[in-house]
Order: structure tokens, then C-alpha cells, then sequence
């Protein structure tokens, strides 16, 4: 696999995020960020989703709650699993879910990895 650097499209990125989206959270990577308005963070995608007239750059997902691990359990395998967590936490339709590609979707599994351990990228000082 290459390791060539992908450009992040700026005129996609909000005037609202913390981090800057080519150096993104310290330990989450490139175009990942905090989302001040949700309170959890923005993954900015590699390879934009079409779905209709509606074109997705950005997937931006909350704390996950026990309500929406609970969604989990009711999907079936480890990757409906995360889809029922990602189309839960980002408020995405379904069909935008389902176009992630594969790549993006690692990423996203960084954040919810983050989420999800308990552990912090930054501390609070």
C-alpha cells in the first residue's frame, strides 16, 4: 500500500473546527478533529460519498452513550456492528453509511476506537 499523503480539500472544511485538518487530533491523524459543537470529532473523508444531490466530505460523530453501544448488539458481525455505530453517532442515513469507503471507515474505527477506550489524545491542563 502507498503512503503517498492525500491533500485535504479546504474549501470542504468548516470555519469551526479546533484542530488543523492536515495535522488533525495529536494521535488520531490527518483530517480528524475535535467538533466543538457536538463535543466529539469530525473525520474528514478521503473519498467523498454521492448519494443523490447529497455529496458527504465530512462525517462528524458524537460521544458515543450506552444507548447507542446497545444499537451494536442488535447488528449482525463486528462490521454491522460499527455501521449501526457510525449511522447512530453521525446522524448519516443508512445509504451514505453504506458508501464508506474502506478507508474511510478504518479512520472512522480510529475515532471510535478513541471513544471508546477511555483515553484522551490531549489532556486538560
Amino acid at each position: 500500500m502507498s503512503k503517498t499523503k492525500k491533500a485535504v480539500d479546504r474549501a470542504s472544511i468548516d470555519d469551526a473546527p479546533a484542530a488543523d485538518p492536515e495535522v488533525g487530533t495529536p494521535g488520531l491523524g490527518p483530517g480528524i478533529g475535535d467538533d466543538p459543537e457536538t463535543g466529539g470529532k469530525y473525520v474528514e473523508l478521503l473519498h467523498r460519498i454521492k448519494v443523490g444531490e447529497t455529496t458527504v466530505d465530512r462525517i462528524v460523530l458524537r460521544r458515543p452513550k450506552a444507548k447507542h453501544l446497545r444499537q451494536m448488539d442488535r447488528a449482525k458481525g463486528d462490521v454491522g456492528a460499527s455501521l449501526a455505530l457510525i449511522t447512530a453517532l453521525s446522524d448519516q442515513p443508512t445509504a451514505v453509511v453504506d458508501e464508506l469507503d474502506a478507508e474511510d471507515l478504518n479512520r472512522i474505527g480510529v475515532v471510535l476506537d478513541f471513544f471508546t477506550s477511555g483515553s484522551r489524545a490531549t489532556g486538560r491542563s
